[in-house]
């Protein structure tokens, strides 16, 4: 019993010596729990309403309301800048630039998403365009070559395609060859027939052209 008695003064003690620190971090244990429920709470809104707002941009889009889905594009990559649907959103605005043949603003967007949403798939997809756009519409293939010599997670096999392509422009044929040759390596079972009918050329051109080597 007496030992019961001192622990429960010890307690006491403590309590007495310890009541401001310890009322002080209960009541800042509280405020960070509320703190994190609250940020969950917003972001899942934030996020929720941000979905919204895409589909309707994607139903502005599929109606070519070019107009409508250009304002409300820009209007999601100021709200929701370094977030998916911002991403989402300067993609849209990408394509929405290249119809109009303004490829410099087409150019700028798919580079802030390859720089905002590194290492993503999204990023994976606007080198990709961005590639495409450089080599196709500005005729920048070595720029082209340079945008996709960084591979990104996602579209490995149609990089490599793009690559073929643009070496043949060069007259590069036997990296041409390498590059269609590595997007036959990615899954064998989706091979376009366009690819297989480029490697077929290529085969005949090294069997034939030996001075195109």
């Amino acid at each position: 019993a007496l030992e019961e008695q001192q622990q429960v003064e010890n307690i006491m003690r403590m309590w007495r010596d310890n009541r401001k620190w310890i009322i002080n971090m209960i009541i800042a244990c509280i405020i960070v729990y509320f703190g994190i429920s609250y940020y969950k709470h917003h972001k899942e809104v934030r996020l929720s309403k941000a979905s919204e707002e895409y589909v309707d941009l994607m139903n502005a889009v599929s109606r070519d309301d070019s107009e409508l889905a250009q304002i409300k594009s820009a209007s999601m990559i100021e709200k929701y800048n370094y977030t998916v649907y911002g991403a989402f959103a300067r993609l849209v605005s990408a394509k929405l630039a290249v119809d109009a043949g303004d490829w410099e603003k087409a150019k700028q967007q798919y580079t802030l998403v390859i720089k905002e949403r590194e290492n993503t798939e999204i990023a994976a997809l606007a080198r990709l365009r961005l590639g495409k756009l450089m080599f196709l519409s500005m005729g920048d293939a070595k720029g082209a070559l340079q945008i996709l010599s960084k591979y990104e997670d996602g579209y490995q096999q149609l990089f490599s395609e793009l690559k073929g392509d643009i070496y043949i422009s060069l007259g590069e044929y036997e990296l041409a060859k390498s590059s269609y040759i590595d997007a036959t390596k990615v899954d064998s079972k989706q091979i376009s027939p366009f690819l297989t009918v480029k490697l077929m050329n290529l085969g005949h051109k090294d069997s034939n052209n030996k001075e195109l080597k």
